[in-house]
């Protein structure tokens, strides 16, 4: 009366003894109304036999009164084994309890160990690291495109050169067809070697402020 008070487990074992003496009585009840019922219809056959129809018919009374019995020890047994279950149950539920207890006590003390600036300190510092590597990204992309894009101007710039100089060899080729042939002077070509003395030297400066642009790109 005045002993410990029991705890849960304690309680819980209590309660699942009680039940599987419980169930065994029920067994033993069970096996004992089995042989009453065998009993009884060998009599009441015996009976039948003899033709002795009151004894049959009260010994099929007791036969039906026995199966009913037998009825409410199966209801009874199904009950104790739905007792046995809820006492599993709520075993299952205490653990539970008890884990959650645990896991809530390691969180708290796992919160007073980081308190809540380090771990905004800790995200910002991600944060940063993270931006800081995407900047980097950024830069690293852009100057392979830029250069890629030099390469590109260049090669622009080559074609373009390209073209210049086909064309003044062109000016060139024309204005030397113009120039005579090594034949002995005569007042008329010298008149035309002096006409085109300046044709020469004006597609010389012509090349050379070609030239001179391209290379001022």
């Amino acid at each position: 009366m005045f002993g410990r008070k029991p705890s849960p487990k304690e309680q819980s074992r209590a309660a699942k003894r009680s039940v599987r003496g419980a169930q065994r009585d029920l067994e033993r009840e069970a096996r004992r109304l089995e042989r009453s019922e065998a009993e009884l219809i060998r009599n009441i056959k015996k009976a039948v036999a003899r033709k002795d129809r009151a004894t049959a018919k009260r010994l099929s009374v007791s036969l039906v009164k026995l199966r009913k019995q037998k009825e409410r020890l199966l209801k009874a047994s199904g009950q104790m084994t739905a007792v046995k279950h809820t006492i599993a149950a709520q075993d299952a539920t205490r653990a539970t309890a008890k884990s959650m207890a645990t896991a809530t006590k390691a969180l708290a003390a796992t919160n007073a160990a980081l308190p809540a600036s380090s771990m905004t300190a800790v995200a910002s510092a991600y944060a940063q690291a993270s931006t800081q590597m995407e900047i980097q990204d950024e830069m690293v992309n852009d100057a392979l495109d830029s250069a890629m894009d030099s390469l590109s101007d260049d090669e622009e710039v080559d074609n373009v050169l390209a073209q210049v100089l086909d064309g003044v060899a062109l000016d060139i080729g024309s204005s030397m067809a113009t120039v005579p042939s090594r034949a002995p002077p005569s007042a008329t070509s010298v008149a035309t070697g002096s006409r085109a003395q300046p044709s020469r030297l004006q597609a010389q400066a012509e090349e050379d402020r070609l030239l001179a642009e391209l290379a001022g790109l």
